[in-house]
């Protein structure tokens, strides 16, 4: 298997809107990553993990046995969108928007965008230092 550092690419699609986009790594620097990785260490103890201003995260399914890990993004006290991210050979995130997200902002939209991105890529970054590997997708 690939180091993580040579998968370059990520897949993200929103599901409800049907766009896709690959979201190259080099998009989201380290010192983002730095601030997002110790929210994700809170939310893998359970519970919805505070990330910077009005923003959360919470964790609903680990991943385990090669199932996607699927995290929900909150904006204040709900939770907006739902992401599902594979973490194999071909790295893929699926977003489905929750009906909060209706009383977003478009402003708070693109930036959930980009936290999509960068969770995602941070929770690849986790899951690599944990396991020293990339699982592979079925």
């Amino acid at each position: 298997m690939k180091n993580h550092r040579a998968l370059k690419k990520l897949k993200h699609r929103t599901v409800d809107t049907g766009h896709v986009r690959d979201s190259p790594r080099h998009e989201v620097a380290d010192e983002t990553m730095a601030i997002i990785i110790p929210a994700i260490e809170r939310a893998k103890n359970g519970g919805v993990a505070h990330i910077a201003d009005v923003f959360s995260v919470a964790l609903v399914e680990n991943g385990e046995d090669d199932q996607p890990l699927v995290y929900d993004i909150y904006v204040g006290a709900k939770p907006v969108v739902r992401c599902a991210l594979i973490l194999g050979a071909n790295l893929d995130l699926s977003v489905r928007f929750l009906p909060e997200i209706m009383r977003m902002s478009p402003d708070v939209m693109m930036m959930l965008g980009d936290l999509e991105r960068c969770l995602a890529w941070s929770f690849i970054e986790v899951w690599w230092r944990e396991t020293g590997k990339v699982r592979r997708s079925n």
